[in-house]
């Protein structure tokens, strides 16, 4: 899953899409003039990382509820992990929105804002799964 972030995050290639967002509406496999190879290439792709996206959040709902893994450490961090995606996301939205010119101050801030919250989430969930491991794989006394 973080490496289809990774991906996700560092953008593809323009000579095989566009447009990352593309490859989320039906209008992209349906166009004729796409190579057919390639529609079915990036379907996989997409298909793989949404299945992947599911479980994920699945198996994570689940530690996070019926487990009550929000009282044990990584738990915590892979909450405070999705609280600083969404404020990153929160502050690039109002960059995006903002109708002056992009190298005004305020929306370089909250560009840079944006980036460093989604740095700093993904290393809070990097230390959660690592909490994790060393969680289930204590030695009993």
């Amino acid at each position: 899953m973080m490496v289809l972030m990774g991906v996700r995050e560092a953008g593809l290639p323009p000579e095989l899409v566009p447009s990352g967002k593309a490859l989320l509406s039906w209008r992209h496999y349906a166009d004729a003039s796409i190579d057919p190879l390639r529609r079915l290439i990036t379907g996989g792709l997409v298909l793989a990382f949404l299945v992947s996206l599911i479980a994920s959040v699945v198996a994570t709902l689940r530690y996070l509820w019926r487990q009550q893994g929000w009282r044990r450490p990584d738990g915590q961090f892979f909450i405070l992990a999705f609280a600083l995606l969404v404020v990153a996301q929160f502050a690039e939205g109002w960059a995006g929105h903002q109708d002056t010119p992009d190298a005004d101050v305020k929306v370089l801030w909250a560009l840079m804002l944006e980036e460093g919250l989604e740095a700093l989430g993904a290393v809070f969930a990097l230390a959660a799964s690592t909490l994790r491991g060393w969680w289930v794989f204590r030695p009993a006394r």
